[in-house]
C-alpha cells in the first residue's frame, strides 16, 4: 500500500518509479506491451509477490536467449468501431493480420509458458477472411456465388461496351472533336472526351467535365450503361452484405479478440523485463520472509541509463540505519534506490543488483527533499505533513526513508525535532533509513536499539566523493573541503578557522572514539555469536545422548520380555511333559545368557540422595528419589530414571577446578564492561561477580566465582 497526500508529490514521484517504467518501456515491442508497463502497480501482498516473481523466473528460463520478435500490431480502434458500426474490407483485413501473427507466435511459445500466457484460438475466422478478402482490402471474386456472377456480367458489359464506342468514333468518323481516342468510365458510365462544338456532330448527354471538353455518352450506349450501372449497384450491396457478416462474425468474436490483445500485452512485458535485465545486468527479487532487506552491489537503473561505472553498495536492513557523509556524495540516491529497488520487487521488476532478498512490506513511506507541488506549504512545513502520515500509518512492515529530515528551520530546534521523530519511529521497529548531517545528533541516536551507522566517503586527496558507502562509521560533511574548489583561499582560511574551534574538536575526538567502540563492537558480536553457535551444538548432543539412553533402555525391556515369555513356556512344557532334562538344559542357556550391560531388572541396591551411580555409559549425582525412580544429574542435566537401571558407583575423582577468575576489559566508555557483566548475569556456571578490588584492577576489572 502507498499513499498520497493532496497538493503533495506521491511517493512514485519521489522515488522516480515512473522515470523506470519509461525507461522500461523502451524494451517494449508493441503498444499494448507499453500500455501494459504503464499499468503496473507494487502490490504489498507478499505471497503474491512470491508467485509473481516465480512466473518471471520461467520466462527468463525459457526467453532469455530467444525473445520473440512481436509485429506492433494495434486493433482497439477497430474493436471499438465494431460495436457500432460496420468495418471496411481493408480493417477486416487488419485484424486478421492481427489473428494470423497470434496464431503463429501461440504455435512458436513453449508449452509451459501456454500455462500463463493463454491465446484463444481464431483460426476459422481467420481462414474465412482470407477466403473473401485479399492484403489490399480487396473483396474477391469467389467470396458469395452472387459476387461472381455479378462480375462476370459486370465485365462483360463492359468490354461489350467498350466495343461498341470504338466502333461508334469510327463509324461516324468523330476525329475532328475528339480530343482522345480512349474510352473512359465516369460515375460508373462508359464515355468519350470530345470539344466542347460535339453538339453539331453527334447526339450524346454530357457526364463529366474536364479542362479541354467533355466527357460524354452517345444516346447510341445509354442503356447499356444503365444496364451497367445496375450491375454496379447490385455488385456494391453484395459487397456490403459480405462485409455487414464480416463485421458481425468479429463482433461475436470481439472478446476473444480483446483477449489475445491483453495476453500479447503481458508477453511483451515478460519480453520487455527481460531485456532490461540483459542491459542492465539487473536479477529478479528474492523473497524470505525471515529476512527483512539485504542487497549487494545495488545501483540505480536511471543512473545506468545515462553514466557509466556506477558505484554499487551493499545494504542489510533489519531496523534502523542512519546514513552521514559529503554533501553531494550519494546519500540521496542511495536512499532513492532502495525505495525504488522495493517498488520493483513488488512490483515484478527486475532489480539492478547482484541479490536483492526482502520480507514482508506492508507500505512505503519516503520524505526526500521538497516535496511540495503548490506554494501553499513551506518545505519544512511540507516536510512535517508527510511525517505525521508516516507516524499515522507506518507500522513493524513498512520502509521509512527520510532524506535529511528537519531542513528549513533552525539547526538547535532541527536537532531536537528530528530526534524526537527518530526515537518515536524506531520503536515501531520498521525498515527505517535516514541521513543527516548532524553529526551530534548521531552520536546521540547511535545507542538506540536497532540502529546502525553508514557513511559515504570522501576522497580529501582528489576533493570529490568515492559514492562507497561503509559501515559502521560516522562521516564528516566535508563542506569547507569542497567549498575550496569553487570560492577563492581567503574566504576558505575564514571558514576553517570558525569551525575549527574546541566544540568541533571534541566532535573529532568523540568520532574517532566512537568509530573504534563500534568496530569492537562488532568484535564482540561476532564472538557472541559463535558462543552461542556452541551452545546450540552442545544442547544438540545432550538431546542426542538423552536419545541413545532411552533406546538402550527400552532394548533391555525387550529382551527382558523376550526371555521371559520364553521361560513361560518352557515351565508349561516341563509340567505338561514333565520333562526334567530338557528344564536343566534351558537353566544352564538362561545362566550363558548374555545380558545387556551389567543391569539388571531387580535392583537390590539401596540408594540416596548424593549417591554416584552409572545409568547406560553416563555417570551422575541422585538428586532427588521419588518412589521407583530418581531424580539424576549428568553433566549439569537433569534425568529422570528409573532405580531399577542404577547402578551404585564410587564417585569418580574429582579433576582440580578453578573457581575464581578475573576479566580485565577496562574503563573506557563502559560498553565491553556492560556487555560481559550482562553474560556473567545469564551464565548458569557463574556463581557471583563483583567488581575488582583497587590493587586488581577496580573498574577495569571484574571478579568471577565459578560454581
Amino acid at each position: 500500500m502507498y499513499y498520497n497526500i493532496k497538493g503533495m508529490k506521491s511517493v512514485f514521484e519521489v522515488l522516480e518509479f515512473d522515470k523506470l517504467k519509461n525507461v522500461l518501456k523502451e524494451f517494449a515491442q508493441t503498444t499494448y506491451g507499453k500500455n501494459c508497463i504503464d499499468k503496473i502497480e507494487p502490490v504489498f501482498d507478499f505471497e503474491k509477490a512470491l508467485q509473481n516473481s516465480k512466473i518471471l523466473d520461467i520466462f527468463f528460463e525459457n526467453l532469455q536467449n530467444s525473445i520473440p520478435s512481436l509485429d506492433d500490431i494495434y486493433i482497439d480502434n477497430y474493436l471499438d468501431k465494431v460495436l457500432y458500426s460496420q468495418l471496411s474490407s481493408k480493417e477486416i483485413y487488419y485484424i486478421y493480420t492481427f489473428i494470423d501473427f497470434i496464431s503463429n507466435l501461440d504455435k512458436n511459445l513453449a508449452e509451459n509458458l501456454k500455462n500463463y500466457i493463454n491465446f484463444v484460438n481464431l483460426d476459422k475466422l481467420k481462414l474465412l477472411i482470407a477466403q473473401t478478402i485479399d492484403e489490399t482490402g480487396y473483396v474477391k471474386d469467389s467470396s458469395t456465388k452472387k459476387l461472381s456472377f455479378l462480375r462476370s456480367k459486370i465485365k462483360a458489359t463492359k468490354e461489350d461496351i467498350t466495343k461498341l464506342l470504338h466502333f461508334f468514333i469510327r463509324k461516324k468518323g468523330l476525329q475532328n472533336i475528339l480530343l482522345d481516342t480512349n474510352v473512359f468510365l465516369k460515375n460508373s458510365r462508359f464515355t468519350i472526351l470530345v470539344k466542347p462544338n460535339y453538339k453539331e456532330y453527334i447526339k450524346a448527354r454530357k457526364v463529366d467535365i474536364s479542362r479541354a471538353g467533355f466527357f460524354v455518352e452517345p444516346y447510341e450506349i445509354f442503356e447499356k450503361n444503365n444496364y451497367l450501372e445496375d450491375l454496379i449497384l447490385e455488385e456494391t450491396k453484395e459487397i456490403q452484405k459480405i462485409l455487414i457478416a464480416f463485421t458481425n462474425l468479429i463482433r461475436k468474436h470481439a472478446q476473444d479478440l480483446i483477449h489475445n490483445t491483453k495476453e500479447l500485452a503481458k508477453l511483451d512485458c515478460f519480453c520487455a523485463k527481460i531485456l532490461f535485465a540483459k542491459k542492465f545486468n539487473a536479477i529478479l527479487a528474492q523473497f524470505d520472509e525471515k529476512k527483512r532487506l539485504e542487497a549487494h552491489n545495488l545501483k540505480h537503473p536511471l543512473l545506468l541509463k545515462t553514466h557509466e561505472n556506477v558505484v554499487g553498495n551493499d545494504l542489510s536492513l533489519n531496523g534502523s540505519l542512519i546514513i552521514t557523509g559529503p554533501n553531494t556524495g550519494g546519500k540521496t540516491v542511495f536512499i532513492k534506490q532502495v525505495g525504488l529497488a522495493t517498488l520493483c520487487a513488488f512490483a515484478n521488476i527486475p532489480i539492478c543488483a547482484d541479490y536483492f532478498s526482502i520480507g514482508k512490506v506492508s507500505n512505503i513511506f519516503a520524505v526526500i527533499g521538497d516535496e511540495q507541488e503548490t506554494e501553499s506549504l513551506s518545505t519544512f512545513s511540507s516536510n512535517m505533513v508527510r511525517i505525521k502520515e508516516i507516524i499515522d500509518k507506518s507500522d513493524e512492515n513498512s520502509l521509512i526513508l527520510l532524506d535529511e529530515p528537519g531542513s528549513g528551520t533552525s539547526p538547535d530546534e532541527a536537532y531536537a525535532i528530528v530526534y524526537a521523530i527518530f526515537s518515536y519511529l524506531n520503536k515501531k521497529n520498521p525498515m527505517l533509513i535516514m541521513s543527516t548531517h548532524y553529526r551530534n545528533l548521531v552520536y546521540k541516536l547511535k545507542d538506540i536499539d536497532n540502529v546502525s551507522l553508514a557513511a559515504f566517503e570522501f576522497d580529501e586527496d582528489k576533493l570529490q566523493p568515492t559514492y562507497k558507502l561503509t559501515y559502521g562509521k560516522i562521516g564528516k560533511s566535508y563542506g569547507i573541503e569542497i567549498m575550496q574548489k569553487y570560492l577563492n583561499t581567503d574566504i576558505s582560511e575564514i571558514a576553517k578557522q570558525a569551525f575549527e574551534s574546541k566544540e568541533n574538536q571534541l566532535f573529532d575526538k568523540y568520532e574517532k572514539e566512537l568509530n573504534e567502540m563500534l568496530r569492537k563492537k562488532d568484535l564482540y558480536n561476532r564472538l557472541i555469536k559463535r558462543y552461542k553457535m556452541l551452545f546450540n551444538r552442545l544442547n544438540q548432543q545432550i538431546n542426542q545422548l538423552k536419545e541413545s539412553l532411552l533406546s538402550e533402555h527400552l532394548q533391555t525391556q525387550q529382551q527382558y520380555k523376550q526371555l521371559l515369555n520364553t521361560l513361560k513356556k518352557e515351565i508349561s512344557k516341563v509340567i505338561k511333559t514333565k520333562e526334567i532334562k530338557d528344564a536343566q538344559r534351558f537353566v544352564s542357556s538362561i545362566e550363558r545368557f548374555d545380558l545387556p550391560s551389567k543391569q539388571t531388572p531387580i535392583s537390590k541396591q539401596v540408594f540416596e540422595k548424593g549417591d554416584t551411580v552409572k545409568l547406560g555409559k553416563s555417570f551422575g549425582t541422585i538428586i532427588n528419589i521419588k518412589g521407583q525412580y530418581a531424580q539424576v544429574s549428568i553433566d549439569g542435566k537433569l534425568i529422570q530414571a528409573k532405580i531399577s537401571m542404577l547402578e551404585k558407583k564410587q564417585s569418580p575423582p574429582k579433576q582440580s577446578s578453578i573457581k575464581e577468575v578475573r576479566i580485565i576489559h577496562g574503563k573506557g566508555s563502559g560498553v565491553l564492561k556492560e556487555m560481559v557483566r550482562n553474560l556473567l548475569k545469564n551464565s548458569k556456571f557463574v556463581e557471583s561477580f563483583s567488581m575488582a578490588p583497587p590493587n586488581l584492577g577496580g573498574d577495569g576489572a571484574t571478579i568471577v566465582v565459578l560454581k
